[in-house]
Order: C-alpha cells, then sequence, then structure tokens
C-alpha cells in the first residue's frame, strides 16, 4: 500500500494558549475547536494511511458534520485508499440485496468525533476542579463558559458546587439579555464550529428546486432529485430544515412565534444570517432557561439547613430500626451524599427547559415521509425503471430506509446502492493504483476525483453545501 500525506509543517499547527478572540463565547467550545483543527492537522500530515484510521473507516468513517470539513481540506485527496476501505466493509455489512446488517454504518467510526467528545469532557472535568488557576491552565485562557456546557457542568461538579453553576447562568443570561445578537447566539448556542463552512454558498438557489415553491415530500421533488443525480431524501430534508428558519425571519402572526421560536444550536446558527429570525430564536431560548434555574438545587436544599431537613426525615427510621448498623449507615450516607436527590431535582429542572427544536422536527418528518413516498412509488414498474437508472439514495438514508422499506422498494434502493458502491469502489481502486511511481506514465481519468464522489455518496449532498448546516436529520435535538 502507498502512504500518501502531506508534509509536516509546526508552523501550521497552533501551540499555546488559545487567542482571546476565540474565547469570546466559551472557553470549553474554544477547546474543542482547537483539539479539532489539531487532530484533522495531523490526520492528514501523518496518519491517512495507518491501520487505526483504515480500521475507523472501516467502522463507518466520518460523520456528516465533519465530512463537510474533510472534503474541503487541501489533503483529502489522500482519503482516496481510506474511502476505498469505506465501501468495501459497507458491501461486505449490507451492500447485498438479502443481506441485513447493523442499523447504523455510517459515521460510526469519526476519529474528529471521538477528538470532539475528549476534548469536551476533559475541559469540563477540569472546569468542575476547584476554581484555581492551575485546574483552568489545560484550557489555555480564562474566560465565559457558553450555556450548553453550563447545563453539561451541573452533571460534572459536585451537588455542592450546584448552586455555583446556577449562579453562573443567572449571570450569563443577564449579559446576554445586555448584549447584542451577535454575542448572543453564540452565549446561548455554543461557538459556531462551523462558521467556516457555513461561509460557502449554497449549491442551488432554493427557488431553482421544486422544494423552494412546493412541499418537501413531493413526488415532483423525488424525480427532480433523481433525475439529477441527487439523493432525493437530501433534497426534501434540506428545504424543510430551511423553511422554519424563513419562517421566523417574517412570521404572519406575531402570537404564533412563541411556538415556533426553537431552535437548536447548530439551527440558531443557520438561522444568524437573518436578524429577525435569530432574534426570535434568542429570545425564545431566554424564555425556557430562567425557569429552569427556578428549579435547581439551591444552598437550602444542599447546606447545612438540606442536612437538617435530611436528618429529619431519617429519624422515624432510625427510631424504628433501633440502633443497628445498617441502619446508621444508611443515616450517614444520606446526610452526606444526597446525589439521589439531586438528580431528580436536575431531571425535573431540565424538563422545564426541554423543548425540541422545530428545524430538527422538520427535517426528520420530510426524511420519514420521502423514504414512505419511495416506498409507496418504487412497486410501480415506471417509478422503478427511472430509479434504477439513477443513483439513488445515498448511504445514510440507504440505512434510514433500510428501517422502512420492505419487499420490492427496499431490494430496488439496496440494488443500486450496491451497484453504484461497486462502481465507485472500483474507480477508487483504480485511483489508488495510479498513486505508484511505478505506473507515473499512464495519464489519470475521471477516477482522480472518485474519493470526493465517495464521501458524497456516503454522506448525501448536504456534505458540499455551506447552508444551512443543522444537524444530520436523524434525530430531534432540544432547542438552545
Amino acid at each position: 500500500m502507498t502512504r500518501t500525506s502531506a508534509p509536516y509543517d509546526p508552523a501550521a499547527v497552533e501551540i499555546g494558549p488559545v487567542p482571546p478572540e476565540k474565547v469570546s463565547a466559551c472557553v470549553v467550545c474554544a477547546f474543542m475547536a482547537q483539539a479539532i483543527e489539531r487532530r484533522t492537522f495531523f490526520l492528514f500530515a501523518e496518519s491517512i494511511g495507518e491501520s487505526w484510521f483504515l480500521d475507523a473507516m472501516r467502522h463507518g468513517g466520518f460523520c456528516l458534520r465533519h465530512g463537510r470539513h474533510v472534503l474541503r481540506h487541501d489533503g483529502a485527496v489522500g482519503l482516496t485508499i481510506p474511502y476505498r476501505e469505506m465501501l468495501r466493509a459497507w458491501r461486505a455489512r449490507r451492500g447485498a440485496p438479502a443481506s441485513t446488517g447493523p442499523d447504523r454504518f455510517i459515521g460510526q467510526g469519526c476519529p474528529l468525533c471521538t477528538t470532539a467528545r475528549w476534548a469536551e469532557s476533559h475541559a469540563l472535568w477540569r472546569l468542575a476542579e476547584p476554581v484555581t488557576r492551575s485546574a483552568r491552565s489545560t484550557l489555555g485562557a480564562e474566560g465565559p463558559v457558553c450555556l450548553p456546557h453550563l447545563d453539561r457542568l451541573l452533571d460534572a461538579v459536585s451537588p455542592w458546587r450546584i448552586p455555583e453553576i446556577a449562579t453562573m447562568i443567572d449571570d450569563r443570561l443577564r449579559a446576554i439579555a445586555e448584549s447584542d445578537l451577535s454575542h448572543a447566539v453564540p452565549a446561548i448556542a455554543g461557538e459556531d464550529l462551523d462558521r467556516e463552512i457555513r461561509q460557502v454558498a449554497p449549491a442551488d438557489d432554493p427557488a431553482s428546486t421544486p422544494a423552494g415553491e412546493g412541499r418537501a415530500a413531493a413526488s415532483d421533488l423525488l424525480g427532480w432529485a433523481l433525475d439529477a443525480g441527487r439523493c432525493p431524501v437530501c433534497e426534501s430534508v434540506h428545504a424543510a430544515a430551511r423553511w422554519p428558519i424563513d419562517w421566523l425571519a417574517d412570521p404572519p402572526r406575531a402570537q404564533d412565534v412563541r411556538d415556533l421560536a426553537r431552535l437548536c444550536g447548530r439551527h440558531m446558527h443557520d438561522a444568524a444570517r437573518s436578524p429577525t429570525a435569530v432574534a426570535h430564536a434568542v429570545q425564545g431560548s431566554r424564555t425556557l432557561w430562567p425557569a429552569m434555574v427556578r428549579a435547581l438545587p439551591s444552598s437550602d436544599d444542599i447546606g447545612p439547613r438540606g442536612i437538617r431537613a435530611r436528618a429529619a426525615s431519617l429519624r422515624p427510621r432510625l427510631r424504628s430500626q433501633g440502633r443497628r448498623m445498617p441502619a446508621v449507615t444508611a443515616a450517614v450516607e444520606g446526610l452526606r451524599a444526597p446525589d439521589r436527590d439531586v438528580s431528580r431535582r436536575l431531571t425535573a429542572a431540565r424538563t422545564r427547559r426541554s423543548a425540541p427544536c422545530v428545524a430538527c422536527e422538520a427535517a426528520v418528518t420530510a426524511t420519514a415521509r420521502t423514504i414512505a413516498l419511495a416506498g409507496a412509488l418504487l412497486p410501480s414498474r415506471p417509478w422503478l425503471d427511472r430509479f434504477e437508472r439513477s443513483d439513488g439514495l445515498c448511504l445514510r438514508h440507504v440505512e434510514a430506509a433500510h428501517i422502512v422499506l420492505r419487499g420490492r422498494a427496499w431490494e430496488a434502493v439496496s440494488r443500486v446502492a450496491d451497484a453504484r458502491a461497486a462502481r465507485l469502489g472500483w474507480e477508487l481502486d483504480e485511483a489508488a493504483r495510479l498513486i505508484s511511481w511505478s505506473v507515473r506514465y499512464e495519464p489519470a481519468g475521471p477516477e482522480a476525483d472518485a474519493w470526493s464522489r465517495a464521501i458524497v455518496f456516503a454522506l448525501g449532498e448536504d456534505v458540499q453545501r455551506g447552508w444551512p448546516l443543522g444537524p444530520d436529520g436523524d434525530e430531534v435535538h432540544p432547542s438552545a
């Protein structure tokens, strides 16, 4: 196997404290962004052909979010061999029409997701330590924390520090109320880790597709996407996630805004293009957080007063069981560690703030309805012929269709996907062969860019779009 990698350049890696402009919203988000940036650099510089990375690709490869970043990386051509391995693994698992396999495969081996989870947990662990300068030294700089990470910090700190975190949330809410939208959105939704990708122009003008003026799940959009060589589910999800944001930009009735001004963090960053839409989303989030803060355990519940209250509740139990050691031990543990009560109070407090993201709900609904429409149309011969002449669905939505479709509809979807995977696999294999120095006299053909088409085939059309950049459309996320 020929190893391809970019030359190592130490100057390209930022070492040292996080710059102040990157911590204006959240030190945890800034630490995550720096960790992902370093991981990406060393991945393309040193690890593109290593066995651990190829094994990660055989387990599903990059997720949609990080696939957008690697698609635009200067060294992305080095993904030829890794994506060849990913397609081989997919075909071995569930590529054959009659096979059954795991419900989720695409994106499950993303190394950048592993880095993001580690960076977030490590930063929260550091912040959960006693607040000293040495405890925060790993973060590179002291600064504010966004509301989502303050919420996660509630689970990381000891119960005695929950009132302190509640005070920090309250202070953050007051600061948001006094700031403009450019600072309020990062404070509520977290730092925009996809800022550079979001600045890319959309692939299409919305009016140029059937979804620009019609419904997301409709036969005309499905047929248009198939004829254009695109995944129809991706087109539906992209249109459906955009409509709630466009609606918030110009709502027909002011009283409807309160019910629909619920966006998750990434959709709130998408809405930042419209000052009116993002103002409604920020206001909707600001009305939910105070109810959660009021329901959090206070110092009276956890401090000395709380200990006296728990002691009073334990007296009847001690009297009924006498001074037996198990009863005394249970009483002491109940006084010292009120974790069970605190966990219950945290769950109840978060319930007051939890509300599903409207754009996520629209995207998930569009996914289900478009797949159901394909299942209704494919048994007919004209639609079946039209589908088999197309590129079919992306692998991410083939997995979603595998749960819903049965019979001839699923056989057609699986057969077209397997044929496309086999064709792309051959092109990737040919491109990998031409990397060798011994055949440098052979000219490159269309297979030279097969790696980019493999990423689009695996993750869908949204991987090459710039806006909107909401979540994958696989699940509904809570509002920010």
